[in-house]
């Protein structure tokens, strides 16, 4: 029982403990969607391996932050918008109580996209909420839950080398549900106070900072989300 608790411990400290925004010593690399999608179009084959690597039980940390990059964010090109239903029937479920059928939803998407923060959150609280409940039980998830851990954190790292925060360098997100994992679970806020539309950026208005993020709002720069959200209407 106590090896189950640190184990919890120690992946939600993770969580929330790795955070170099802010810096002014960070080199940014934004994010070139046109040549996101143009890598997809041409070697969509590439970009699934990256995919696979960075997605592995396993990832593979000999991958440059240049293709981190081109997995995360080229991705979206691949599942280009199939798992934007799911995504809907989970946050409703989580909404209900309904951690079990949220997490079976989960699963569906990350079989389309296993690099989809917020289904491997889901993942990871059901896992977090059967060990603390049923201790006995909770074993047989601790290596899908380091898992999903360490690929969650991978992303986060990915996500925080896009960017800053501030309107000029906004960091780049595939969906909504990153721009909250990230600033919850790699930023250690949870409280904010409103939310606006700039150009191609979400701006969320903070109502409390951290000791990796100091600003009073965070832009997060949605390009790929708005033209997701265009094609799903015009179907």
């Amino acid at each position: 029982m106590k090896k189950l608790i640190s184990l919890i411990v120690l992946v939600l400290m993770a969580m929330t403990t790795r955070a170099q925004a802010n810096s002014a010593e960070k080199m940014l690399m934004p994010v070139d969607w046109t040549a996101i999608k143009a890598s997809v179009e041409q070697n969509p084959a590439h970009v699934k391996e990256l995919v696979a690597r960075l997605s592995a039980d396993e990832p593979d940390t000999t991958l440059t932050q240049e293709e981190r990059i081109l997995a995360f964010y080229g991705q979206t090109y691949i599942t280009n918008g199939r798992d934007m239903m799911d995504d809907i029937y989970m946050d409703e479920a989580l909404q209900k109580g309904q951690s079990e059928r949220a997490a079976a939803i989960a699963g569906r998407i990350l079989a389309v996209n296993p690099l989809h923060l917020d289904a491997m959150l889901t993942k990871i609280k059901l896992y977090v909420q059967v060990a603390k409940e049923q201790p006995g039980k909770g074993w047989q998830y601790a290596d899908s839950l380091k898992a999903f851990s360490r690929r969650s954190l991978l992303l986060y790292s990915t996500i925080a080398a896009t960017g800053d925060g501030s309107k000029e360098h906004p960091f780049c997100v595939t969906s909504v549900g990153d721009e909250y994992c990230f600033l919850r679970y790699y930023l250690g806020i949870f409280k904010v106070k409103g939310q606006a539309l700039a150009d191609n950026c979400d701006v969320l208005y903070l109502g409390e900072t951290s000791r990796w993020y100091h600003a009073k709002e965070i832009f997060f720069d949605i390009t790929r989300v708005l033209e997701l959200e265009k094609t799903a209407y015009r179907k």
